[in-house]
């Protein structure tokens, strides 16, 4: 990277990253300042996003927004099978 983006660089926030992708900046670290590392962050969701950067001051491509509602969708649906799971454990299994 450039000096002048690594002296302006205040922090790189990797959303959605996948287990590649933290891989290879796992494989990289020896080679890489500990500097960059302090301002690296992983972010999971938007939601933690926002809490960094105010919502009016960022956009996103359309392609990422559906990847989010997807993610959330499927934590929905794990979330119900396992309320519905353990009703019926508490329900019907003997104890």
């Amino acid at each position: 990277m450039h000096c002048r983006y690594k002296k302006n660089l205040k922090r790189l926030f990797i959303v959605h990253p996948s287990f590649w992708v933290k891989m290879m900046f796992g494989l990289c670290r020896p080679f890489i300042s500990s500097k960059f590392w302090k301002k690296l962050s992983y972010i999971d969701d938007l939601a933690e996003l926002y809490s960094f950067i105010p919502r009016s001051e960022i956009t996103f491509p359309e392609e990422v927004l559906r990847y989010e509602m997807a993610s959330k969708s499927r934590i929905a649906a794990m979330t119900i099978v396992y309320l519905m799971l353990a009703t019926y454990l508490r329900t019907y299994v003997p104890r």
